[in-house]
């Protein structure tokens, strides 16, 4: 990459242990179905707006009771995610 250093990427066996995922609240069957991978969109109304903000705000919540959330976010700096809600974080917005 000219003018600058690519960040490094790391293959799947370099991003250490992944056994805390089943540690992880959103793989609890309470929390494994929400929407933790939501796709950037462009809300049509105030009232969708408002709904996502909610959403994302309850996704955080549980994130910040999660008893793994130091592992997800070494992981999801490695991983240099770019979807979902990582550790109370939402990646979607890094991404431009």
């Amino acid at each position: 990459m000219k003018g600058g250093t690519a960040a490094p990427r790391y293959h799947k066996r370099d991003l250490g242990d992944d056994s805390w995922r089943a540690r992880a609240l959103c793989a609890q069957p309470e929390f494994c179905n929400l929407n933790w991978f939501p796709e950037r969109s462009v809300e049509r109304s105030v009232k969708e707006k408002r709904r996502k903000k909610e959403e994302l705000a309850f996704l955080r919540r549980v994130c910040r009771h999660c008893p793994v959330q130091a592992e997800c976010r070494l992981y999801a700096e490695r991983s240099h995610a770019t979807l979902g809600i990582w550790a109370g974080k939402d990646y979607n917005s890094q991404v431009s």
